[in-house]
């Protein structure tokens, strides 16, 4: 099995490689919605990757502290970028700042006054998990949204997530009350080898749904008439 490190820098490459393919897409099609918040959110997925890669070389609390808050804003990024591509009304702000603080606060009190990492991991898991289930519902298609095969696909891939992240949820409590599992390695290498193939699956499934939103773009061009909004002789 690999070791940490090796994982994590893994994890954060394969992050890399997909933000970069995305950051392509918005720059061709800059008025493609969603697309600018999915790159801006993988690049924040990045760079906290990397701070946590970082903890051996820079304070615990600013690895743990700087890294999950990263992470946690990339999410919520991602959530507006799904909820901008599937024309939806976005969310309010305030209680997702709300929890952000609430997060971060806690976060800072379980590696600094007390250095808990059970008690991090549940935290960690509990809001990836929140957010895992918003994505789930912003983007599982409508009847009346054209977008369907690659959207059920990225709902369904958020969907195993959520569900590991509530095994993990489980075994996290498990070790509140006195077992070991997240505190050893094979704890953390399940969570990291998850978390890559999670990127590399996502990666390629945003890339499908950004072909499939042109695909049906091209196919309204070609068969509503622009003056009227109605079919054109090729539609009939």
């Amino acid at each position: 099995m690999f070791d940490i490190f090796t994982l994590i820098t893994i994890l954060a490459l394969t992050h890399l490689l997909s933000t970069t393919s995305l950051a392509v897409v918005w720059y061709v099609n800059k008025s493609m919605p969603g697309v600018r918040e999915w790159t801006i959110g993988r690049l924040l997925g990045t760079i906290a990757m990397i701070v946590v890669a970082m903890r051996v070389h820079i304070p615990l609390e600013w690895s743990v502290i700087v890294g999950t808050g990263l992470l946690m804003i990339g999410y919520y990024v991602l959530l507006i970028g799904f909820r901008n591509f599937m024309g939806r009304r976005p969310y309010s702000r305030t209680p997702f700042i709300l929890l952000f603080i609430v997060f971060v606060l806690l976060m800072s009190y379980f590696v600094i006054p007390e250095n808990n990492l059970p008690a991090r991991a549940t935290l960690a898991t509990v809001y990836t998990l929140l957010y895992s289930l918003l994505v789930v519902r912003s983007v599982w298609p409508r009847k009346n949204e054209g977008v369907r095969i690659s959207c059920k696909l990225m709902a369904g891939l958020f969907a195993l997530h959520g569900v590991f992240y509530l095994v993990i949820l489980i075994l996290s409590l498990a070790d509140l009350i006195g077992s070991n599992f997240m505190e050893s390695s094979l704890g953390t290498q399940s969570i990291l080898i998850e978390g890559i193939a999670f990127s590399v699956l996502t990666g390629m499934t945003y890339i499908t749904m950004t072909t499939e939103h042109l695909q049906q773009d091209l196919k309204r061009q070609a068969t509503i008439d622009p003056l009227t909004g109605t079919y054109n002789r090729r539609a009939f």
